[in-house]
């Protein structure tokens, strides 16, 4: 199956989309995780009284 440069530059500006999309979203994920990490520490140390 042979694709013209235009159906490849279609494809690739496609794929680019989702990808971007897909990365910006697990950044923000990563950062509410790292979040949600840190507060469950101090309520960890506060209720064991460190």
């Amino acid at each position: 199956m042979q694709m013209d440069i235009n159906q490849f530059i279609a494809t690739m500006g496609n794929l680019g989309f989702v990808v971007i999309i897909a990365v910006y979203l697990l950044l923000r994920l990563e950062k509410k995780i790292i979040s949600l990490t840190q507060k469950i520490n101090d309520l960890n140390k506060k209720l064991n009284g460190k």
